[in-house]
């Protein structure tokens, strides 16, 4: 038995074919039975066409050089069945066959979609180890690990077989261009966060549907190509978290993961707005849109393990997924502390109501904190508060516990939230109003000051002229092990080795480290408010919905569609790049960008990157347009780290002009 594999375009749309190994149905019989064709934008016609040309003994060439198949013949009939991935513009379709598994393991494989988390669940370490093994591969290591080589291999082999067989020549330069396409604009296969393509067609906020229409009604106009970088997240264990979670740490304790970069609705290409901080070995959601569980069982990230949401505001986009993501963590949750849920006042009225109604019993113990007297910053009519509870809505059921807080202003406007800590990390977290068509607040979490690092250079030389006489005058075999004790020393205090000298604090730490602060704001278009408690923030996270792009064929300057904005509670790049330089950020994230632009297309994404980066007086590497899946470090300021999203894709040489062709096929329908 083989896989057909299509590359390319028919009726418009990109299509996948694949076989059923359970059918006995013989290939190309064009009927109901023969075929299971999902009829969508002329599927059912490519299955047609396909059952008629094809001849799995030869290489064949339709006269419109519309299909070519690579001489492998088909072992056993097969059912077909074609899935629209992406609608793309009309071009050249190549065909390729690559030999079907011959075991069960490898049948698993693909069944398993490429992840290592999925193949590691269903088989256990010993099945791994030994399939290792058989295959000439590391025996050793985690269920993750072992899973990851399998999948890698599989991959490798693939790419190999597909490089096998002729194609004709007229086709050989779009088959070339869609492989190079696909290998710079398709996430990886192996990797742990998998977004799916789709075109990106206009698109406009429900929530400030008038403002959004204006901006984006250019949006259905083609542009002449873009940039296809992706963001390729690869696997790698982490040493923070359990040997089961393939995190795609870069190595800092603190990392922003964005789980959704789209505005008012979620897509294949941009999830509605989440963006989740890693912190040690939990997380910290920032508003949920529907969608988000989801994208958090597609990524690297455990839902047991999210121990805090905030929610800015109450707009669908930011809180629809709520309670479809508390079902989630309930399945991972046991026995650990209540999901601490902070949010504007109304929130927890809007969980009992939703889960009461829909008679929702699989949650996990949860507590919800209100902030009040958010107050309403921008123009027009307020929208009304939530109606008074009845009576049966003013008591905790199911999975709510008691003690959630009504939480009061500060005499400086803002509102302290909580204070916790994860790890070796004291983090308190604040909250201020921003200005948008809701009462909506932005969040900072700011880490308190740590203790210096140690210089090993300066202690071992002494800890090792007195290996002996500690050993034996304190029966310490290894000396290294006081290096904790004086890591620990207070300001003044010392150590005094058997031979006299004396270990200060002075001399063997460093000076205390400053903290560092994340700034996560929801939709605004006026951050003012937030500066006292965002300044010099590490990372700040701003939205972005609308952008002038001339690429796009947008006219009327910057000023027309920024004004616009404005009236609709919105930002763009610029306004963006200016609150950066107004709070002194140190980093610039920006997020939430209309539907209308697409994460692959690089060159628009470059140009937001710019114009932000301009206005905020930043290096171009320190300001980043989100797209999903992508992985940021905040690191201590004593470590120079670049803050570009942990390893990104980078354009190989001399491909620019298959780049072109292909940017052109991969782009808008």
């Amino acid at each position: 038995m083989s896989v057909l594999l299509i590359a390319g375009v028919c009726s418009g749309a990109l299509y996948q074919v694949s076989s059923h190994a359970h059918t006995s149905a013989p290939l190309g019989v064009a009927s109901n039975n023969g075929f299971k064709l999902q009829n969508r934008c002329g599927v059912g016609a490519l299955g047609k066409r396909l059952a008629k040309a094809y001849d799995p003994a030869r290489l064949f060439q339709r006269a419109s050089h519309n299909f070519v198949v690579s001489q492998q013949p088909l072992w056993q009939p097969c059912y077909l069945r074609a899935d629209m991935m992406s609608a793309i513009p009309r071009a050249g379709v190549g065909l390729r066959m690559c030999d079907a598994p011959d075991d069960e393991l490898a049948q698993l494989l693909l069944t398993c979609a490429g992840s290592p988390e999925k193949l590691a669940a269903k088989l256990k370490k010993e099945q791994l180890s030994s399939a290792c093994a058989a295959r000439g591969l590391a025996a050793t290591g985690t269920k993750s690990v072992l899973a990851a080589r399998l999948i890698d291999q599989m991959c490798q082999q693939r790419e190999s077989t597909e490089t096998e067989g002729a194609t004709p020549a007229p086709i050989q330069h779009a088959a070339s261009a869609v492989a190079t396409a696909e290998a710079l604009v398709a996430p990886s296969r192996r990797s742990s966060f998998v977004p799916r393509q789709q075109p990106a067609g206009p698109a406009i906020d429900t929530v400030d549907a008038d403002a959004d229409a204006d901006a984006n009604a250019v949006g259905q106009r083609e542009p002449s190509s873009f940039d296809g970088t992706a963001e390729s997240l690869r696997p790698s264990a982490d040493e923070g978290l359990a040997d089961e979670d393939m995190s795609m740490s870069s190595g800092s304790e603190m990392e922003v993961v964005v789980l959704g970069s789209g505005a008012c609705y979620p897509s294949p290409t941009r999830s509605a707005a989440c963006i989740a901080m890693r912190l040690m070995r939990s997380y910290w959601l920032f508003d949920v849109g529907e969608g988000s569980q989801v994208q958090l069982q597609t990524c690297f990230i455990k839902p047991g393990l999210i121990s805090h949401i905030f929610v800015t505001h109450t707009h669908g986009d930011h809180c629809f997924g709520l309670p479809g993501l508390l079902c989630l963590i309930a399945r991972g949750r046991d026995g650990r502390e209540p999901v601490q849920i902070v949010g504007p006042a109304g929130l927890r009225t809007f969980l009992r109501v939703v889960l009461r109604y829909t008679g929702t019993r699989m949650l996990p113990q949860f507590v919800v904190h209100e902030l009040k007297d958010i107050p309403y910053l921008h123009t027009g009519k307020p929208p009304p508060l939530l109606p008074s509870a009845s009576p049966d809505l003013r008591e905790s059921q199911f999975g709510e516990q008691p003690g959630g807080r009504d939480i009061e202003r500060d005499s400086d406007g803002a509102w302290t939230v909580l204070t916790a800590t994860e790890g070796e990390m004291r983090l308190t977290v604040r909250a201020a109003p921003l200005q948008h068509g809701a009462r909506t607040v932005g969040y900072v979490v700011e880490e308190d000051e740590k203790g210096g690092r140690l210089n090993p250079q300066a202690v071992m030389p002494h800890l090792e002229r007195n290996r002996l006489a500690i050993r034996e005058q304190w029966n310490i075999k290894d000396p290294r092990y006081l290096m904790k004790q004086i890591k620990a020393l207070a300001p003044g205090e010392g150590l005094t080795l058997p031979d006299g000298h004396v270990i200060t604090s002075e001399t063997a730490v460093g000076s205390v480290r400053k903290g560092r602060k994340v700034a996560i704001l929801g939709d605004c278009c006026n951050a003012s408010m937030m500066a006292p408690i965002a300044a010099h923030a590490d990372l700040l996270v701003h939205e972005a919905t609308n952008a002038y792009i001339p690429m796009l064929g947008d006219t009327g300057g910057v000023g027309l569609l920024e004004r616009t904005t404005i009236k609709h509670g919105h930002s763009t790049p610029q306004m963006a790049g200016r609150t950066a330089a107004d709070f002194g950020a140190h980093a610039l994230l920006l997020t939430h960008f209309s539907q209308r632009y697409h994460p692959k297309a690089r060159r628009v994404m470059r140009a937001i990157e710019e114009a932000a980066q301009q206005a905020a007086g930043l290096p171009l590497e320190n300001v980043v347009a989100a797209n999903d899946g992508m992985v940021i470090p905040v690191w201590q300021k004593d470590r120079k780290k670049p803050l570009r999203p942990h390893s990104a894709h980078v354009l190989p040489e001399g491909a620019s002009e298959d780049l072109e062709f292909a940017q052109d096929l991969m782009a808008f329908s």
